[in-house]
């Protein structure tokens, strides 16, 4: 891929397979809840089993053809020394960034990309949202995601995949112990705490209020022998959780040089590749907990 004006190119077929489980997820998300409730209000009837599964069937079938439709609608290229995105099935858009303006091209690949050998590439500038990119490709092939690499940085970069002692110098590596640590005084307890509760909201919906009546009955003669009990397993359990979070996360971590990039490996369940210019560098933070 050069900067000369050409044809944009189609994203990886599993794009489509893609697409449709996000939507998937994002429909069963708003709905299983509630569908459970209906479900096991009414009684495990076959009719209620099969409205059920019907309209499983049907989220399915709409998902894989906004899929497709997705897809169909979704290109790409570095035109004219600028990256160009055009999407939307109904709203057509097209997102135009300069590339001197592109802070750095990052790959993602979660277990569903693995599955299919693709990686999703997000490309982000200085002036981008915190939370998400100026533009995410959902599923590239290895040498189309290589090729797009060299189009927007033109520079010589380190393959996609490649292993980390086939050219740049490793400046820092992760050892186990190091994240285990790094997870001990993360200070992410508050987010395991969080997840715990929403947790515990979810049992509300199926656990009746005589029950909850009849279960504190039960234990308040002993009442503050169960706290004191109980407050430190589940602190020490949110804190479980959130090491475990850390070494997940971060499992793998490679810090590397080669020329002027750095570049960032890490994760387990989902591989994370960053690159990022020398130049492009504005601040470098360092923060020391207790």
């Amino acid at each position: 891929m050069n900067s000369e004006p050409g044809p944009l190119l189609r994203l990886h077929p599993a794009a489509m397979v893609i697409g449709a489980l996000g939507t998937i997820r994002r429909s069963i998300s708003a709905t299983v809840i509630p569908g459970l409730v209906f479900l096991f209000s009414q009684g495990l009837s076959p009719w209620t089993i099969a409205l059920v599964l019907a309209g499983l069937a049907l989220v399915a079938v709409l998902a894989a053809v906004w899929g497709f439709l997705s897809w169909r609608a979704t290109s790409y290229g570095v035109v004219g020394g600028s990256f160009r995105l055009r999407q939307g099935v109904f709203q057509k858009s097209e997102r135009t960034i300069p590339l001197e303006h592109v802070q750095s091209v990052d790959t993602v690949q979660g277990i569903v990309q693995r599955a299919f050998g693709v990686y999703e590439v997000r490309v982000e500038t200085a002036g981008g949202g915190a939370s998400e990119p100026d533009a995410s490709l959902p599923a590239l092939g290895r040498g189309a995601t290589e090729e797009l690499r060299r189009g927007i940085e033109g520079a010589r970069r380190e393959p996609v995949g490649a292993e980390e002692a086939s050219g740049p110098e490793v400046l820092r590596r992760l050892s186990t112990r190091d994240l285990l640590i790094a997870g001990a005084t993360s200070g992410q307890i508050g987010v395991a705490l969080s997840l715990l509760a929403v947790g515990s909201q979810v049992f509300d919906e199926f656990l009746s209020e005589a029950f909850f009546r009849n279960l504190v009955d039960s234990l308040a003669p002993n009442a503050l022998v169960l706290a004191l009990i109980l407050v430190p397993v589940v602190a020490l359990f949110a804190w479980l959780l959130a090491i475990a979070g850390t070494v997940l996360a971060h499992f793998g971590f490679t810090l590397s040089r080669e020329g002027d990039f750095l570049y960032i490996k890490r994760g387990l369940l989902e591989r994370r590749e960053a690159t990022i210019p020398l130049r492009r560098i504005q601040a470098v933070r360092i923060s020391e907990g207790f």
